[in-house]
This record gives C-alpha cells, sequence and structure tokens, in this order.
C-alpha cells in the first residue's frame, strides 16, 4: 500500500546521491560539497529526471538499462581479473 510505496519512492532516491557522492570523492577531493551546491543539486535533478525518464518508458526499456548497466558496472572487475 501507501507505505510500500513511501519506502520505495525513499529508496530509490537514496541511489543518485550515493552515486554522485562516490563520485565526486573519487574524481574530484579537492571540491568541497558546499563550493558548489547548485551544481551538485542540479546533477542530482538531472540523474534523477533520467532514471525517471527511463522509467516512465516502460518495461522494455528498463529492462535494456538495467544490462546496460550491468556492463558498464562489472567492466572494472573484469579488467582487473
Amino acid at each position: 500500500g501507501y507505505l510500500g510505496w513511501i519506502s520505495g519512492v525513499t529508496n530509490n532516491a537514496s541511489f543518485p546521491v550515493l552515486f554522485l557522492s562516490y563520485v565526486h570523492r573519487q574524481f574530484f577531493p579537492h571540491l568541497t560539497r558546499d563550493d558548489n551546491v547548485i551544481v551538485h543539486y542540479s546533477i542530482l535533478a538531472g540523474i534523477t529526471l533520467c532514471l525517471c525518464f527511463v522509467n516512465y518508458r516502460g518495461l522494455d526499456i528498463v529492462g535494456k538499462a538495467s544490462v546496460v548497466i550491468f556492463f558498464v558496472s562489472m567492466t572494472p572487475f573484469v579488467l582487473l581479473v
């Protein structure tokens, strides 16, 4: 019901924040979050809108996007082995 929907929304909203925090710390450690607050929230909004658009388009594109994301995320592990 309603609590399940709220749980899903809050859970899925955390992924863009975690991704952006990871990229920020790995590739731009010299920048602080306070320096570029507008840029930070703009990127978060862009990631969220892209994911919402993919979800809005339907199950077929969600499946294809999941496969692409899987291969992109597994590539570093394959290269290390």
